[in-house]
């Protein structure tokens, strides 16, 4: 009789325990399963709502933090009204623009203890409020240092009076919920220089005129100009920062994107007649010839137009 080599009698043994283990394994899993079936009911859709539950995030309990200024409906825009009121009734900016608040709060943002200043020179850092004072804030400028009183539906501001400064103006800020974007997406290094300009366009020149020629001028809320010469688009001067050659009258620049052109005019109305007023460079004499300062003064072209009813 032929003895078997150990290779041939080793390796059905291998296959066989491999096979057992594998049928071990799936039997206790089928088990399992069938268990897990019996007990659940529908296995899909138990096994959705495992995956669902796999998936969603280990939520932890956090603390929230109340905000005195949000509890006290005090959160939001607020606007200088002392400058925005009697530009609009008035139609005039230059008489506002020296007050000193506006130059470091036109706007101001209040929000989570704090508040923020937007102003025609300067941008303040975040200043922490008093909801239980009286007292606000106080603002410390190189203009002396001012404080912001709370009355719920208005916030004034006063100077700290100094041997330096004197000024018994109160100033007044009320909610405007609708000048929010005035702060957002803005231009630097006067964040709401951009916004408060589209503002003036659309509430101080924007209508429809009609020149001496009663031919049709159309001064567009978006900054679009019809109608006038060449020109097509205007924009007012909101006499942010500091250089302003105008020598304190109402300016505004009107152009011609297309071929880069542009002149500057002076606006004021009587009764409901826009005149324009062109500007020219101011000269002096030095040397024997004219040199101009930077400067401009009132020159001789000049359009009338009156409000179409």
């Amino acid at each position: 009789m032929k003895k078997a080599k150990p290779s041939e009698i080793e390796t059905p043994l291998i296959k066989r325990s491999n096979f057992t283990q594998f049928f071990i394994k799936g039997g206790l899993l089928l088990s399992l399963f069938c268990n897990v079936t019996a007990c659940n009911g529908d296995s899909s859709a138990d096994g959705v709502e495992v995956q669902e539950a796999l998936s969603q995030p280990i939520l932890e309990e956090v603390d929230t933090v109340t905000y005195c200024s949000t509890e006290d409906g005090l959160d939001g825009i607020w606007a200088l009204s002392n400058y925005f009121d009697p530009i609009i009734a008035n139609k005039s900016i230059v008489n506002c623009q020296s007050q000193i608040p506006a130059w470091f709060g036109i706007l101001l943002e209040i929000k989570n203890d704090t508040v923020l200043t937007y102003g025609s020179l300067i941008e303040m850092n975040k200043n922490s409020v008093n909801c239980e004072s009286d007292t606000f804030t106080v603002f410390e400028t190189n203009w002396g240092d001012w404080c912001l009183l709370n009355y719920s539906d208005e916030l004034h501001l006063r100077l700290i009076s100094s041997e330096n400064q004197a000024d018994s103006t109160i100033y007044i800020y009320k909610k405007r919920s609708e000048m929010s974007d005035f702060i957002t997406e803005a231009d630097r290094p006067f964040k709401i220089e951009s916004k408060i300009t589209a503002y003036f366009n659309e509430e101080l020149l924007a209508g429809t005129y009609l020149n001496e020629n009663s031919d049709t001028v159309y001064f567009l809320k978006n900054g679009e100009l019809v109608g006038l010469d060449n020109y097509n688009e205007y924009e007012i001067d909101s006499y942010f920062g500091t250089s302003h050659p105008f020598q304190n009258l109402d300016g505004v620049l009107l152009r011609n994107r297309a071929n880069k052109t542009f002149d500057f005019y002076h606006w004021e109305f009587s009764q409901e007649q826009l005149i324009l007023t062109t500007f020219v460079s101011d000269t002096v004499l030095f040397n024997e010839e004219w040199v101009e300062t930077g400067n401009y003064v009132l020159g001789d072209k000049q359009y009338k137009l009156r409000r179409a009813n």
